[in-house]
Parts: C-alpha cells; structure tokens; sequence
C-alpha cells in the first residue's frame, strides 16, 4: 500500500514546508475546509485565495482517491 499520505512536492529549495503545513491544516478544519470549496467561486476572485483553494481541491481529491483505493484493497484480503 502506498504512503495513507499527501504531500506538496518539495523539490530542492523550493521550501514548501511551510505551505504544506497550512494546507493540511485547513484540510483537517472541517468547518474553514467546507466553507472555502462551497465559496470557491466568490474566493477565487482573489489570486492568492484561487491558488489556495486549487491546492485545497487537489488535496481532498487525492485523499479521497488513497481512502478508496484503500478500502478496494483492504476487501480484497
């Protein structure tokens, strides 16, 4: 199975640590998560809140894509 994780690459001295924090906190926020994809599209307005939420996007994405490969191969033990 792969790593249950997900991450921003990180390449060399890129430093996206930081920003990687801060997306998996706000991914783990149920209520700040919920309310920055149902306002998408008046917050994309903004440039930085656009890219802020495409990154939100694709974290949820890719979570949810690992939680269902994870069940599909956990029913198949």
């Amino acid at each position: 199975i792969k790593s249950m994780s997900v991450k921003i690459q990180n390449k060399s001295n890129e430093n996206n640590c930081f920003i990687n924090v801060i997306i998996h906190l706000v991914y783990h926020m149920d209520s700040l998560r919920n309310y920055l994809l149902k306002k998408n599209s008046e917050l994309k307005k903004i440039p930085i809140l656009k890219e802020f939420i495409s990154l939100i996007e694709t974290v949820c994405r890719d979570a949810y894509l690992i939680a269902l490969s994870t069940r599909q191969y956990k029913s198949h033990l």
